[in-house]
């Protein structure tokens, strides 16, 4: 998957609205609309967070060895 079609894809999987996202994130309502028009390459801490907001796991996986690294989310407030 293209790293720009990463965000609208979790977000669409999850059914809730970007509004709704946007705000459990502590984010503007908009941002993650906005986010999506203008088609963002989304950032590890981004991805972190919202991958926790709607369960998934952001890893990296060595393709030889098979080796996974969770990468977790920042420590919330």
């Amino acid at each position: 998957m293209e790293p720009e079609s990463i965000v609208p894809s979790i977000v669409k999987a999850s059914g809730r609205s970007t509004i709704e996202i946007s705000e459990s994130l502590g984010r503007s309502r908009g941002y993650l609309s906005a986010y999506i028009a203008n088609k963002r390459t989304p950032n590890i801490k981004l991805l972190t967070e919202l991958g926790d907001e709607l369960d998934y796991e952001l890893l990296l996986r060595n393709r030889k060895s098979g080796e996974e690294i969770i990468i977790d989310p920042p420590e919330k407030d």
